[in-house]
């Protein structure tokens, strides 16, 4: 019995170290297991917080592109303005504070709780041009690109899109009616980026549209496509009178937008010089009045104004960009050159008068350079004048034999309305 005692016990104590032993075993391995398990949880929950940042980082990137869209859009749709100050000028100054990301200028506009958080955006030229060096200031089809980066906490995204502004046939354009009359009248074109338009060999895009008729009375001729929601009448035959594709009963286009905005406020005068500019307040508030030896200058870039009155051979400088939006019933006239620089992608003219006649006149002789959009109203071409843009208006009247030369460098004409495509996120 005694013997049975002292072989039972070591045996028990070492059932009892082996057992011990065991649970410490499983202790280091549930302790690791747990540790691994928390890092893994941890793992997951880094991923699963930034693949949630990543999904606002996009989301804010295209609402970036959505409110570049709406402030582009904004009358003026300048693109050569908004090219300007590295991308951010324009109509984008409408979307916030200058800010510089990589080295690179944006338009921040803050989005989300964090300091940085929400999007950046720019513009950048689509080298357009077809001859010489791509100049990345300037647009010559009327297509750029909308660049927008999303921040939110450490994520960061970018998203691109072609803003296009078009649908207008050819560069004069009126939604109402055109009418041509007075012998030696002509509708042609040039390319500005080729050089200055030649009388003895003069380009053959000299497109004329309407959503109602259009006249071409004395036997003036159109160099190019007529294009009439209504019909096109000649005086003596359509078939002499218009060198390219006639087509009548086209469908309308929508001009964008139509009343023209009233802008404000006036402008103060900074910027302007020369002639008679009556401030922003008083009884004559807004009115540049401008007359015989008057060269007015504008420094590039945008001006409210009520109305413009030039005569008498005053002129009308510009050294850049210029956008002269005019609330009122306007005139440029008198054998003066308005936009002495020669190229009309230098000067925009807005007008938000709405009246069925003479909101905006050229005459006299004058030689104008510049993209005209009037859609509430008349513009009336008279005296000889010699137009070098693009124009589009409510109603056209050429009287007198005046001459309109469309620019082909201008691409399509104000007034289009803007597209989107290529819309794409870039990644590094």
């Amino acid at each position: 019995m005694t013997m049975h005692r002292s072989i039972t016990r070591p045996r028990r104590k070492r059932e009892r170290g082996i057992a011990l032993v065991i649970i410490l075993v499983l202790m280091t391995v549930m302790m690791a297991m747990g540790i691994v398990l928390s890092k893994d949880a941890r793992t997951e929950l880094r991923i699963s917080r930034d693949e949630k940042l990543a999904k606002q980082a996009i989301a804010t990137a295209e609402a970036g592109i959505s409110h570049a869209v709406d402030v582009v859009k904004q009358a003026p749709i300048d693109l050569n303005g908004n090219l300007g100050s590295g991308g951010t000028g324009g109509s984008l100054s409408g979307l916030g504070s200058v800010v510089t990301l990589s080295g690179v200028s944006y338009r921040f506009h803050a989005l989300g709780a964090l300091s940085g958080d929400g999007y950046y955006v720019r513009v950048v030229d689509n080298s357009d041009e077809t001859i010489g060096a791509n100049d990345p200031t300037r647009d010559t089809d009327k297509s750029i690109w909308l660049v927008s980066v999303g921040r939110a906490g450490n994520a960061q995204r970018r998203v691109d899109a072609l803003l296009h502004v078009g649908g207008i046939p050819g560069g004069i354009f009126g939604d109402l009616s055109v009418g041509f009359g007075g012998s030696g009248g002509l509708i042609d074109s040039y390319d500005s980026r080729v050089g200055p338009y030649n009388a003895a060999s003069p380009g053959s895009h000299g497109d004329v549209g309407s959503n109602g008729g259009i006249d071409l009375a004395s036997a003036d001729i159109d160099h190019g496509n007529a294009t009439a929601g209504g019909t096109v009448t000649c005086s003596s035959s359509c078939a002499t009178q218009v060198t390219g594709t006639l087509t009548n009963g086209a469908p309308p286009v929508a001009l964008v937008p139509n009343p023209y905005p009233t802008c404000s406020p006036l402008t103060d005068g900074t910027g302007i010089s020369g002639g008679t500019y009556y401030g922003a307040t008083g009884k004559k508030a807004g009115q540049l009045v401008g007359g015989s030896g008057d060269n007015i200058v504008f420094l590039p870039g945008t001006y409210c104004l009520n109305t413009v009155n030039i005569s008498g051979g005053g002129l009308l400088t510009v050294n850049g960009p210029v956008v002269i939006i005019v609330n009122g019933q306007s005139s440029f006239g008198g054998g003066g050159v308005v936009n002495t620089t020669a190229l009309a992608s230098n000067l925009q003219i807005l007008s938000a008068y709405v009246n069925p006649k003479a909101g905006l006149t050229i005459n006299g002789g004058s030689q104008a350079y510049m993209q005209v959009y009037a859609p509430g109203s008349e513009v009336v071409l008279g005296g000889g004048t010699d137009f070098y843009g693009s124009l589009v208006a409510g109603s056209i009247s050429s009287t007198g034999g005046s001459r309109v030369h469309r620019d082909e460098a201008l691409g399509s004409p104000i007034g289009g309305g803007t597209t989107l495509s290529a819309w794409h996120e870039v990644r590094n």
